[in-house]
């Protein structure tokens, strides 16, 4: 197994002490000079993941609600900026409980655009991004990094050329990723392996009451590669929309793998490809819940 973790955090904790006490122009010229065009790479492609579900997203746009909170959250983005260790301990106990030894996994720390607290994407061909300044409860970092460790483990085991995410993929993906970060580090509640957060329970509430208004939905369009449908069932916080709990997508996958993980173990499941996913969990949507 090789892991590789470039840290850019300290770069950013050098523009903001050297910009403290200028104005907000000054600071994002200064911004720009340490920290995004160093990392161009990096930031183009947040913005154009950003453009999918906001076509005129722009980062200047965003950046002075970002740098309110940065002045926030900086004494605990200090705090987080070494989590190397954890990402590798995390990293061979997925290993062990997958028993998957041949990979290469890609990470990168980072103090973000205030959007998420981690993500995957194929970003250097498949890498884990932590933004460390939506990771300030450091009970939460080993849960967090586990989920996507394995999306990383997972994408490592699709072999399609091709690939591109159903419903159904996004469905069993992020609940497989729940329900590892439960297998690896038991104690905490359901909403704090779905949301990394304890104040969930009207949330998750609600996603009990409202899945069977919206199975006859996910059911029809389970093979859709629509963004749509991503973005109906896993984008938010954790609001009501439309009368559908916002990320509720997490709460169904989740149940779907604690259910097909009483017939298959985590070595199976990690290792099924599209046609699989798609028929497994059709299979449990019609059976559970």
């Amino acid at each position: 197994m090789e892991v590789n973790i470039k840290d850019i955090s300290y770069m950013f904790c050098e523009f903001w002490e050297k910009g403290q006490g200028m104005n907000f122009d000054q600071q994002k010229q200064l911004w720009k000079e340490l920290y995004q065009e160093p990392n161009k790479e990096i930031f183009q492609h947040f913005e154009f993941l950003f453009k999918m579900s906001d076509k005129n997203y722009n980062i200047d746009d965003n950046l002075e609600k970002c740098f309110q909170e940065y002045e926030k959250s900086y004494e605990k983005i200090k705090s987080l900026t070494n989590i190397s260790d954890n990402i590798n301990k995390v990293c061979k106990r997925c290993s062990e409980i997958f028993e998957i030894n041949d990979i290469k996994l890609n990470f990168i720390t980072i103090i973000g655009l205030c959007s998420a607290n981690a993500f995957v994407t194929g970003f250097n061909g498949r890498t884990a991004f932590y933004f460390l300044e939506k990771m300030l409860k450091k009970e939460y970092i080993d849960i967090l990094l586990a989920h996507e460790i394995t999306h990383l483990f997972h994408f490592s085991q699709l072999v399609s050329e091709n690939y591109e995410s159903t419903l159904a993929d996004s469905i069993f993906i992020d609940g497989l990723a729940c329900f590892v970060s439960n297998y690896l580090y038991p104690g905490f509640t359901l909403s704090e392996y779905l949301c990394f957060d304890s104040d969930c329970q009207e949330w998750l509430s609600e996603c009990n009451k409202q899945f069977n208004n919206i199975k006859s939905d996910i059911i029809h369009n389970i093979q859709s590669t629509d963004f749509v449908y991503f973005k109906k069932y896993f984008m938010g916080d954790n609001s009501i929309k439309d009368g559908i709990p916002t990320r509720i997508g997490y709460f169904i996958g989740y149940c779907i793998v604690e259910w097909l993980n009483k017939k298959y173990t985590l070595q199976e499941m990690i290792s099924w490809q599209q046609d699989r996913i798609i028929k497994e969990v059709k299979g449990a949507l019609t059976k559970i819940l």
